[in-house]
């Protein structure tokens, strides 16, 4: 069996995706298994785009993946830089969605108000779901989708200052704790692929509902999951709403948030209703969104 060095050495890569695009920003993947590649295919199918002419189809950014082989670990690389060397499949997996995610979204914030958030779309317009990570949005942005919503993001969305919004559509990434509530959503694959998610299942919006190419924003909900906790909804305003928003705002890496992006949050909430959301029933809480946005709308 050839080493990782020889399979980073070789030209013919036998698995290459299409090309990426989202937020400004381009890739492509390739690698030593051709089913992995058919399956990130899948999964980024809504941000495929065509390469520029003349291009020979890599992206801005191109990640070489080797997962692991025999008892060796693998390598995920973006250009030459090292991203990690996985011990598993599914941790392979972990190790190239985090690096892409971080490419798409460092150089959007740079330009953009980025927040960290999952959105959906209905009749164009747009609630935002700012949270921080493991407050539930995930769950509640496909909770959202079953009822018919249009998808956004359930990780980044960016907001223009006319309060125009754009998605990042990247795959649903649904964590053990939400797997029995969202059963229906399991993917159905090969053994050899199911090792890929073992450990969080990813699943394209597009097989759930429509993909949104973007919005207009109607109202921004800060979504928490509690165990056991009655649903409630708190309007916040003014400094109390920016304060709980800035939390959810992405910054350039090492860097503070530039002063024009807390400008725009402090535009945004005197425009757009802000909730914050506690609750431990998807149903409810997905009721509360959809009330929210009939008050909007």
């Amino acid at each position: 069996m050839p080493t990782v060095e020889e399979m980073l050495a070789r030209t013919d890569w036998p698995g290459r995706t299409s090309v990426f695009q989202a937020l400004g920003q381009r890739w492509q993947i390739m690698t030593d298994d051709p089913d992995l590649a058919g399956f990130l295919d899948e999964l980024y199918a809504v941000m495929a785009v065509d390469p520029p002419p003349g291009d020979a189809g890599a992206g801005e950014a191109v990640y070489r993946v080797v997962p692991p082989h025999g008892g060796q670990q693998g390598i995920v690389l973006r250009g030459e830089q090292t991203i990690g060397s996985p011990f598993s499949r599914s941790h392979t997996m972990g190790l190239l969605q985090w690096a892409v995610n971080r490419q798409v979204i460092e150089h959007a914030c740079t330009q953009r108000l980025v927040l960290h958030a999952g959105g959906v779309v209905r009749d164009g317009a747009a609630v935002v779901l700012p949270a921080e990570m493991e407050s539930g949005k995930t769950t509640l942005t496909t909770g959202l989708l079953d009822r018919g919503l249009h998808y956004l993001s359930d990780e980044a969305v960016a907001v223009d200052d006319d309060l125009a919004v754009e998605g990042y559509a990247k795959p649903l990434s649904i964590d053990r704790g939400s797997w029995e509530v969202l059963a229906h959503h399991r993917p159905l694959l090969s053994d050899a692929l199911e090792a890929y998610i073992r450990s969080q299942w990813q699943v394209p919006a597009q097989t759930i509902a429509p993909v949104a190419d973007g919005g207009r924003l109607a109202a921004l909900v800060l979504p928490r999951y509690e165990a056991g906790a009655q649903t409630r909804v708190e309007r916040l305003t003014g400094a109390d709403a920016v304060a709980a928003l800035v939390g959810c705002v992405f910054s350039p890496l090492g860097l503070t948030i530039p002063t024009a992006r807390v400008q725009l949050l402090t535009r945004l909430v005197l425009a757009v209703p802000v909730h914050r959301l506690v609750s431990g029933d998807l149903d409810a809480a997905c009721a509360e969104v959809e009330r929210i946005l009939a008050e909007v709308s």
